[in-house]
């Protein structure tokens, strides 16, 4: 499955949810601009957790939005190279199995002082 998607150009993952799932973890590590239904409550949780200013997904809420973003990197080749880019890297900086669990231990300490 992995063969197949690695020649995609763009994802799909949770547009109905308000965040994402498994398939845009795997999309956006592959390099894969992946568009998901991101709610603005879940935007802003994930940034303040990432420490980050941009999230790596591409927000839809509905089929114009579906075909606003697919017109735009269709049309825009460079900017699609630079978002799988910037997908990838995001993944390789922020979502490390590493940086995740240092995350987590932080967390546990919080509690932990109480």
């Amino acid at each position: 499955m992995l063969t197949i998607k690695h020649k995609h150009n763009f994802g799909f993952d949770a547009i109905w949810r308000g965040f994402h799932g498994a398939t845009s973890v795997e999309n956006l590590a592959m390099g894969i601009p992946t568009m998901c239904g991101i709610d603005e409550e879940f935007s802003e949780i994930f940034k303040e957790y990432f420490n980050c200013e941009e999230i790596p997904f591409e927000k839809v809420n509905n089929v114009e939005d579906i075909v606003s973003t697919l017109n735009h990197y269709i049309s825009d080749n460079k900017s699609l190279k630079n978002r799988c880019e910037f997908v990838r890297n995001f993944m390789e900086d922020k979502w490390s199995a590493s940086n995740i669990a240092n995350k987590i231990v932080k967390e546990y300490e919080k509690i932990l002082k109480g």
